[in-house]
């Protein structure tokens, strides 16, 4: 590589870009994903913030949109709908 990214010569990356294996995996895994699922909807993402705002700009840089959802917040929602249902 003549001109490597900076994150491999030791450099943190630049606010709100993941390290580049991070960021490499997740570019996979939408991939991955969209492939399965295809469509054109938005995509739901359901996990900590910083990350799901990860996955979105990925989505957005496939042509789909997200839909971002707190995952701590969705479980306590989740868990109460169930207390709900077991009283």
């Amino acid at each position: 590589m003549a001109n490597p990214p900076a994150q491999t010569r030791g450099n943190p990356p630049p606010a709100g870009r993941a390290p580049l294996p991070s960021g490499l995996l997740i570019g996979a895994d939408v991939r991955i994903g969209l492939g399965w699922c295809g469509g054109e909807d938005d995509v739901a993402v359901i996990g900590r913030p910083d990350l799901a705002a990860l996955y979105a700009a990925a989505l957005a840089c496939a042509g789909r949109g997200a839909i971002i959802v707190d995952g701590e917040a969705a479980f306590a929602a989740g868990m109460r709908a169930l207390a709900e249902q077991l009283q």
